[in-house]
This record gives structure tokens, C-alpha cells and sequence, in this order.
């Protein structure tokens, strides 16, 4: 709750100084702009839960000619019903309702007040600094980015427009003859928690990432190493990783892929296993002649996860350490927009398990009335057959069970500002 609360004192206050900045830049070109946007669905199963969710997101940019630019973005959700993560909690017995009396005041669950971006950001030359909650969104994958080490992992579908920011530092150089080098050092884990720690800033634990970079019209290519800390209280993980992205005629294609390497206990008990420490996805895109509609296909693979749908690691998915349980997946997914005044966008995809032969499915349909009004409609299934991963009741032990996935149907409206 305290945690809400300074985010809340936080993003007022950066806020405020950003406007202040603004004042006092007279050539700086800066402005807010931001969106207030609404959705409700509806459960297609019996015993599902209704949802409605609304937020309000505001952006800041300042974007001098000459000096130091900036960038906040944050804002305010509100979610009830089964858009909220705490009531489907509760609900499950997986946490204590707290009675309204035993809150601080002015705490309210249905609302949570978030920050994703604020940073400043110098030209230094050929070097760009970046420091304050500073996004770092690495990879090429479309549905999955296993170089991406700092933020917490989500389906596709939950992928937010704005990579999250955390709070540290990013530099950028450019190279001659089409290279570039990249780099960050973050103050907190992948999750973050809501209680400090003196220890939480030891030097061998320190979240970091360093990487080459190679970029020329056909081909772009990375090389990088990175440090993850996954929790506050948990051991850090040292990576290596590469990425690689061209065109091939009329594909694009993709690849990206992260090597966990031996740490002390593990080389200790000489159970390293490469495969099993390992995670890739591969990709392609290709625009269907005559139809300009863009196919899109990605293959996925997590070492880590189980090919036995019974020993799934469930308490991992309800602490947000994991997105995905299995081993192996396939995405898919086709996306048609308004050849003419791009006013509406027809999409359809499916994120498939292939060790259990579950499925998640996602298709959507967007109309743009105006430039800045959208309304969608859309729908997310979920089958499997016995206890495939996108079906059924999951186990956490003690009796405690619980729903991770629940199809329904839902429509939004977005306005920009």
C-alpha cells in the first residue's frame, strides 16, 4: 500500500518538474500528450467473472535542440471483477482479504498508480545517456524477447505499447563503419519489491547489460552479456545472448537466443545443461501478396520450463517469475489493415503449447472513427484438452487452486489526447 502511495507522490512530483522544465526552456520543444481508454468483458464460460478496466496515461517530452531532453510516462488504472488481479486472488484463497478498516487511508485495491518512463537524456557527441526509470527493451522477437532481462515476462498478448522503465542508467555510442555499442546498470530486479533491503545494491548482484552491435541494410546482429537479478531475495543470473534480423526477398526474418551460464552450484555439482539453460524464439513476417495481409510466425523454445504438464511450476506463474510453463511454443497470427485511410485493423492470432497441445487465441478488430478515437472489439480463448497449460484448474498445494486462464469476450474504447 506505502508502495502505491509514493508512486503515487512520485509521478506528481515528476510530473510537476517536468512542467516546470518546460517553462523555463523556452527552445526546448516539449508538450503532454497521453489517453484515457475503457474496457469491459464478458466471461464465455459459466462459472467466468465479468471484468471492466479503465486507464488514464499521460506522457511528457521534452525534446531540445541543444541540452538535456526528457521523458515521463505514467498514470492511473482502475480494475474491477475479474480485471483485477487482487480480486481473482482473493477469490482463490491465494491471499487474505484485508478488511477496508485494516488499510491505510486513502488506499483503494482497485487502483494502481504506475510510472513507466522518466528519464533524462544528454547528447554526449556520439554517445546518448540515459538515466533516471529508464526503458531498456532489447531483442527482436515479436511475441517473446529472451534478451529482454528487466522487466517482468508476459504473454503476447499483455505486452504493453511502452516498454517499462527501471530505475538506473542506459548509454548508447555509435561506431564507425555501421557498429554501436550498447549498455545499462539498473537499481532493482526484474520484480520489484515493495520492501528495501541494505543488501539489495551488493556489487555481485548489480542488474546489468552490455552489448555489440553490427547494423548494415541487410542484416543487423548483436552480441551481449547481461546480468539478471529475477528478485530482491533471489540469486542473480549471468547471460549470454545474440540477436539477428534481415530480410530475405519479400520476408523479414529474425532470431534471438540466451545462454544461462554455469553458476557456482551448478558447475559445483556438474549438472550444467545447455539446452536446458537456454532460451530462443525465431521468427518471420511476409506480406501476402493481393491480400496485404501480414502472416506472421515465431517458434519458441524455454529450457527451463517442463515438457510434463503435471510438474508445471504454478507458484512461478502466480508470482509473475514466469509468463509461460512449457517448453516449446509456436505463435502465429494474421493482421489486415484499411488499405486506404487505415481506419480499421482485423488481427488474429494464437500462441500454441507443443509439448501439451494447449492454445491461447486472441482476434480483434479495431475502427478508427477519427485520428484520435478507437474502438475495438475482441476475443481470447483458451483451450486444452485435460491439463494442458492454457486450460483447467492449477495446484499450488494445501488445497489452494486457482483459474489462470479465463476465455471471454470484451469491447474498448481509446481516445489520445
Amino acid at each position: 500500500m506505502e508502495r502505491t502511495l509514493l508512486k503515487s507522490l512520485a509521478a506528481a512530483a515528476l510530473f510537476c518538474g517536468a512542467a516546470a522544465l518546460a517553462a523555463a526552456e523556452e527552445a526546448s520543444r516539449g508538450g503532454w500528450f497521453g489517453s484515457a481508454e475503457l474496457a469491459a468483458t464478458a466471461p464465455l464460460e459459466d462459472d467466468g467473472k465479468a471484468g471492466m478496466e479503465a486507464e488514464t496515461r499521460l506522457v511528457y517530452e521534452s525534446s531540445p535542440e541543444i541540452g538535456i531532453g526528457f521523458r515521463a510516462e505514467g498514470g492511473i488504472r482502475w480494475t474491477y471483477g475479474a480485471a483485477s488481479a487482487e480480486a481473482l486472488a482473493f477469490d482463490a484463497s491465494l491471499a487474505e482479504r484485508p478488511q477496508p478498516e485494516d488499510l491505510p487511508p486513502g488506499t483503494d485495491l482497485h487502483r494502481t498508480v504506475f510510472l513507466d518512463q522518466a528519464y533524462a537524456e544528454a547528447a554526449l557527441g556520439p554517445a546518448d545517456l540515459s538515466f533516471g526509470v529508464v526503458p531498456v527493451a532489447w531483442g527482436t522477437g515479436y511475441a517473446f524477447n529472451p534478451t529482454a532481462r528487466t522487466a517482468p515476462p508476459s504473454l503476447p498478448e499483455d505486452a504493453a505499447e511502452t516498454a517499462p522503465g527501471a530505475l538506473g542508467a542506459a548509454l548508447r555510442v555509435d561506431l564507425p563503419a555501421g557498429f554501436s555499442a550498447e549498455g545499462y546498470a539498473l537499481a532493482e530486479p526484474r520484480l520489484r519489491s515493495a520492501v528495501p533491503s541494505g543488501g539489495e545494491l551488493a556489487g555481485d548482484r548489480f542488474p546489468f547489460g552490455a552489448k555489440a552491435q553490427f547494423r548494415s541494410e541487410l542484416i543487423d546482429f548483436s552480441l551481449s552479456i547481461l546480468r539478471e537479478l529475477p528478485s530482491a531475495d533471489s540469486e542473480a543470473r549471468l547471460w549470454t545472448g545474440a540477436d539477428a534480423a534481415g530480410f530475405l526477398g519479400p520476408l523479414s526474418w529474425y532470431a534471438e537466443a540466451v545462454l544461462g551460464l554455469p553458476d557456482k552450484r551448478g558447475s559445483e555439482a556438474g549438472d550444467w545443461d545447455a539446452l536446458r539453460e537456454a532460451e530462443a524464439c525465431a521468427g518471420l513476417s511476409w506480406t501476402v501478396p493481393g491480400l496485404e495481409t501480414v502472416f506472421r510466425v515465431e517458434a519458441a523454445w524455454f529450457g527451463s520450463g517442463s515438457d510434463d504438464a503435471e510438474a508445471y511450476d504454478a507458484a512461478a506463474l502466480v508470482a509473475g517469475e514466469r509468463a509461460v510453463l512449457a517448453r516449446r511454443y509456436l505463435f502465429v497470427m494474421l493482421e489486415k489493415e484499411d488499405p486506404d485511410a487505415a481506419k480499421w485493423t482485423l488481427s488474429g492470432g494464437a500462441l500454441a503449447n507443443l509439448d501439451d497441445r494447449s492454445a491461447a487465441v486472441l482476434a480483434e478488430g479495431k475502427y478508427r472513427p477519427s485520428l484520435s478515437l478507437e474502438l475495438a472489439v475482441f476475443v481470447r480463448a483458451f483451450l486444452s484438452d485435460g491439463d494442458g497449460e492454457f486450460g483447467g484448474t492449477r495446484s499450488l498445494g494445501s488445497g489452494l487452486e486457482f483459474v489462470p486462464y479465463r476465455s471471454a469476450a470484451g469491447v474498448s474504447a481509446r481516445i489520445d489526447f
